[in-house]
């Protein structure tokens, strides 16, 4: 049945029991400004792809995943966007979707999110000491934004969720954006969006493309801790995919633990598994948590979608919409 055969009162009644968690909307960096509303437009890259996605609060209403030749990107990001823009704008056309806000994301190897963690101290400086830290850990403020945001917490400590996000990724990107004649006022980091589309207080996350995957630990609906791997040029194939998933999401799961000794993962923490990848191979996501030995979950964002919607093609898209929903 298409889902939006629905009368007023059931769509009311549907979208009442779409609970979603509190995950946060981002960090400053990434806040270009401008007003908010339920009609929003999200829009993301991939190598050969390009998303847009139409959102009246937590209803989607139109869709485009557009071809892109993969010679129009290098290393990741897009360098034809004039060109790209024009292919943009006629999709646009056809799509003819009203919307009051654009949101986009960047790619996830331009960008890192961890959680750190400080006994609580008096005069402590986080405009100081993170920059500080941030440097040494090999990150120029000069070639990256650079954002920190404090996360409640009971224990006699203070946690503090750090991102970076390369200034090429999000200049390109806008300059995409330019092109196609979109006034996007947020850029949204991946993790973000696949802790607001999978919906789980504590969760672990593999989203699988053609050109990489990555891996998102959540913990008490935020994410804390990330890891991506860029495969361009080396594209996943089936026959290595599992293999590669469990080993990637595997290290993520065992880094988080050593760093954050005081924020461990529940055990009965379930996987999800979700992106393009996962979309054409339908038992990847229980064939991984298998391996791991955890829970296994579905993909099924808190969104009304019609009948047949690739739902896995637009999982970022999604958990964007979810930010503004």
């Amino acid at each position: 049945m298409n889902r939006f055969a629905l009368d007023r009162a059931g769509l009311a009644s549907l979208l009442a029991r779409l609970k979603t968690l509190p995950v946060p909307k981002s960090l400053p960096f990434i806040s270009i400004g401008g007003s908010g509303g339920s009609r929003t437009l999200t829009m993301t890259v991939e190598v050969g792809f390009v998303n847009l996605l139409a959102c009246h609060g937590r209803q989607v209403a139109a869709y485009r995943r557009l071809m892109v030749n993969p010679q129009f990107f290098r290393e990741g990001l897009p360098r034809r966007t004039d060109t790209m823009g024009g292919i943009l704008k006629a999709a646009l056309r056809e799509m003819n979707a009203d919307h009051a806000r654009v949101v986009g994301t960047i790619p996830g190897f331009q960008s890192t999110l961890q959680l750190w963690q400080y006994p609580k101290a008096r005069g402590l400086r986080p405009e100081e000491l993170i920059p500080r830290e941030v440097a040494r850990r090999g990150i120029s403020s000069q070639s990256s934004y650079v954002s920190w945001h404090q996360v409640a917490d009971q224990a006699n400590r203070t946690r503090w969720l750090v991102a970076a996000s390369a200034r090429r990724s999000v200049s390109s990107f806008l300059d995409l954006a330019q092109h196609a004649g979109l006034p996007v006022k947020e850029l949204d980091l991946r993790p973000f969006a696949l802790a607001r589309a999978v919906n789980q207080k504590d969760a672990v996350i593999a989203w699988v493309a053609f050109d990489g995957y990555d891996a998102v630990i959540v913990k008490e609906s935020v994410p804390v801790w990330y890891e991506c791997v860029n495969v361009e040029t080396s594209p996943v194939d089936d026959t290595s995919l599992v293999e590669r998933l469990v080993e990637m999401v595997g290290r993520a799961i065992e880094n988080q633990a050593r760093g954050m000794t005081e924020t461990l993962l529940p055990e009965e923490a379930p996987l999800c598994v979700c992106g393009p990848a996962a979309g054409l191979m339908p038992e990847l996501g229980l064939q991984v948590a298998q391996s791991l030995q955890r829970p296994f979950v579905e993909f099924a964002p808190p969104l009304v979608y019609p009948e047949g919607f690739p739902v896995h093609d637009f999982a970022i898209n999604l958990g964007l919409a979810l930010r503004e929903a």
